[in-house]
């Protein structure tokens, strides 16, 4: 579908052998300026806009949770945000709440002697979380949801 958009596509083994990653290298186009606009200054400085809760649709949020998602002992969604200012954090954690009525909370980890932010869900809303955007995310990916909900499993008896 995105065959339109990719200029160049590669598959790499990762440098631990545990894992296969493909790489893809698209095309600008000036429809998309809009969100790049939307999320950096003209300073290229990265922020929050003020009107996300108008943009993070279900599958914008699916999008965000493939990109920067990770499903943690297969119970918590732990989400990369150090692009980000703690202020800018807690902004996106009310986003998520006003819009999904999700609980999260910040997380900090240290690498390389340096603190890292990551937006983190509970059990409960981690699988909340995945009966919403299950409907945008393909096959390959569902590694990253929790299993369909009993509440969400059409039930035939």
């Amino acid at each position: 579908m995105l065959s339109p958009f990719i200029s160049n596509f590669s598959i790499n083994i990762d440098k631990r052998g545990n894992s296969i990653m493909h790489s893809a290298t698209t095309v600008s186009h000036k429809g998309l300026n809009l969100f790049g606009e939307m999320f950096y200054d003209e300073n290229r400085i990265k922020h929050i806009p003020q009107n996300l809760e108008k943009y993070l649709t279900p599958i914008a949020l699916a999008t965000w949770i493939l990109d920067d998602g990770n499903l943690n002992e297969k119970v918590n969604m732990r989400i990369a945000s150090m692009g980000f200012t703690k202020e800018e954090n807690y902004t996106l954690i009310d986003y998520l709440k006003r819009c999904y009525d999700l609980d999260s909370n910040i997380r900090y980890y240290n690498k390389k002697d340096k603190i890292y932010p990551l937006i983190v869900l509970n059990k409960e809303n981690t699988q909340k979380l995945s009966d919403i955007i299950r409907p945008y995310v393909v096959n390959s990916m569902k590694y990253k949801l929790m299993s369909e909900s009993s509440t969400t499993i059409c039930q035939t008896s």
